[in-house]
């Protein structure tokens, strides 16, 4: 029987070609989804949104405003409505820090907004 030999070069290079597939299997898996809900204030991370218009709310959903720019005069469906968004802290303007409440298949233009998308109950 013939002895067999291995050149050494190429049994090396083998094992860190091996280790590099299986770091990379490793490295490609994804981490399990969890189930905690991460809160930024008060509101779950996943609900806070930026908009900008127009912008049409969600019909299982309430945009609640905290936060405008207002670059124009804002309108709810067509309607001029920028009074009623006027109380929520705005870019430039003081924070009076109310909040307005678009209900669900409002559209609204003028200005960009940041929220959240509160679910109905």
């Amino acid at each position: 029987m013939k002895p067999v030999t291995l050149h050494p070069l190429s049994v090396l290079a083998g094992l860190v070609l091996a280790c590099l597939v299986v770091l990379s299997i490793g490295a490609a898996q994804t981490p399990r989804p969890t189930t905690k809900t991460t809160f930024v204030g008060e509101v779950p991370a996943e609900w806070w949104m930026y908009a900008t218009t127009p912008y049409t709310v969600p019909s299982d959903r309430r945009l609640v405003v905290t936060l405008m720019s207002v670059a124009t005069e804002v309108y709810v469906n067509g309607v001029f409505d920028t009074p009623r968004f006027l109380p929520v802290r705005t870019v430039g303007l003081p924070d009076i820090g109310t909040r307005v409440v678009p209900q669900p298949g409002d559209v609204i233009t003028g200005g960009q907004l940041w929220g959240y998308l509160e679910p109905l109950n």
